[in-house]
Formats: structure tokens, sequence, C-alpha cells
């Protein structure tokens, strides 16, 4: 025991890049208590990221639900995620804690203005229309594979309530894209515009695809490239 109580001394005091390793050589040994009492001993006295991460992950293994609560809480007010999100809630949720926790992470997301995290959450929870308002919050004009997914799973969730909406979504996938000037960009712009002419189509608004369509070879006559791509997807 002396020797243990000797070990977890000398790793309590291991600089910031060698305590995880100590940690985990504690937990293999099947010292797990000791390593947990170090690991929240460090929490407090160091400015190392990676010892709540290394808590997150030794009690959501263990299935404490009670400190993964607390743990997750700190390190999503550090850096909010919506992984971290998806956690809290897991480990809330079995505590009881969900519905006085939700509010305030929804509120944490708005202050920092990241409405991207917002939308997938909303649109997670099966809420469409705040899905919707929160990606045309913070829509920003680039073509970010990441961004362009969010916005493509919003706009077909939107599909059948909110018709309209998905249009929209796609349109300003559409002109951001075709902005870019590059032909693999042409070529998604073209995925989004049949988007719009079958969600048109189906909504038994033929004609007003017809007049978009024709209003944007018009305006684009002279990107040839876009053309080609155009008059292959039969658009």
């Amino acid at each position: 025991m002396q020797k243990v109580d000797e070990a977890e001394n000398y790793i309590k005091d291991l600089k910031d890049g060698e305590i995880i390793l100590g940690l985990d050589l504690l937990k293999e040994n099947d010292f797990k208590e000791n390593a947990e009492r170090i690991a929240n001993y460090r929490v407090n006295n160091s400015d190392d990221h990676r010892i709540l991460y290394w808590l997150h992950e030794y009690y959501l293994e263990a299935n404490i639900p009670e400190k993964s609560y607390h743990i997750d809480k700190k390190i999503f007010f550090q850096n909010p995620t919506h992984k971290f999100y998806n956690y809290i809630k897991q480990s809330a949720t079995k505590i009881g804690e969900w519905k006085n926790t939700r509010n305030n992470l929804l509120d944490q997301f708005s202050s920092i203005e990241d409405y991207y995290s917002l939308a997938e959450i909303y649109l997670d929870e099966n809420d469409i229309k705040k899905a919707i308002t929160s990606i045309k919050l913070n829509w920003k004009h680039d073509a970010e594979d990441w961004s362009l997914d969010i916005t493509e799973k919003i706009a077909s969730a939107a599909e059948n309530r909110y018709y309209k909406d998905a249009i929209e979504l796609n349109n300003i996938m559409v002109q951001c894209l075709i902005d870019q000037k590059k032909r693999d960009h042409y070529n998604r712009a073209c995925k989004y515009l049949t988007n719009i002419k079958e969600i048109l189509v189906k909504n038994k608004k033929e004609q007003e695809w017809i007049l978009f369509i024709n209003k944007l070879r018009d305006e684009k006559t002279n990107f040839r490239a876009l053309i080609d791509e155009l008059n292959n997807a039969k658009l």
C-alpha cells in the first residue's frame, strides 16, 4: 500500500504532458480510484484540458452518470459542441436533470452565435422550424462541406411541412456554390437545383420552376461550365 501511495504522489506531480500516461498506468493496473482521485485533483490545479477529457472517458466507461454530468458540463462550457451537448443530455436524463439543464446549454450556443450547432440540435429533436431559423441566422456564404451538409439535412427535413423554406435553403446553397466558379461546385449546385425542381413539381408549382431556371440561365449565360452542368443534369 505504501508503494501505491508513493506512486500516487509521484504521478500527481507529473508535468501536464506526462500526467495522462501516469493516469492510464494506474488504471491499467487496477488502481482506478487512485487515478480518478489524481485526475480530479489536477483538474483544479492545471490548465491541461486533456485531464477533463480523460475523466470524461473514465466516467463514461464506468457508467457513473452523476459524475459524467458534472465533468461534461465543465468541458461544454469551455468549448460548446453538439457532441458534448448530447453527452450531457444522456447523463442528465439518467439523473433527472435534463429539463433544468437544456436551456442553459442552448443559451450558451446562442451567446457565441454558434447557430450551426443549434440547428443540428433542433434537427435532432425534430423541431424543424427552429432548425430552419437557426441555420438562416448565421449561414456563412462559403462552400465548406460541413456547412452545406448541415443545411442540406435541414432542407430535406423541411420539404413536407415547410417546402418554401426548403426551397430557400436549397437556393442559398446553389448561389453559394455558383459563386465559387468551379465545375465541381457547379455539379453539386445542380443537385440542389434538382431538389428545388422536385419540390416545386410536387407542390404543383411547375411554372415557378420554369421561371426560376430560365432566370438562372439568363443571368449566368456566360458561365459556360455551369451551363454544361445544367445541360448534363437536364435542368
